[in-house]
């Protein structure tokens, strides 16, 4: 996750931590809201050094769901129609990857989902 947020600095895009790897998600308005535990807004476990402290969102939208998985099991291809999941009644898109991968696509496909 730190990667991510390196990587979006970068290019100049936005990009907040708002949470690790505890996060609360709720439907509101037909939106899938994220945000962080009581007590662990902004918190992240930067590996071999501590849990350390970053900028942070209060909450988030949710506009797409990363499954990481192995990167041998990683698909050539995202099979378009098994691309979407549901979330308390919400379809995400849904993108499987390694987490190598992710770094790569999320940008790519978080501008595809917002050109469309």
């Amino acid at each position: 996750m730190l990667e991510l947020l390196q990587d979006a600095k970068a290019r100049r895009a936005f990009a907040r931590l708002v949470a690790d790897d505890r996060v609360h998600i709720a439907e509101h308005n037909g939106r899938i809201i994220a945000h962080a535990p009581v007590g662990l807004a902004g918190m992240i476990e930067a590996r071999g050094l501590d849990v350390v402290t970053l900028p942070h969102a209060k909450a988030a939208v949710i506009r797409l769901v990363v499954d990481l998985v192995p990167e041998g099991q990683m698909p050539r291809l995202q099979d378009k129609n098994a691309a979407f999941i549901t979330m308390f009644g919400v379809h995400l898109p849904l993108l499987h990857a390694s987490p190598e991968a992710a770094r790569r696509l999320i940008p790519v496909a978080l501008g595809t989902i917002s050109s469309s």
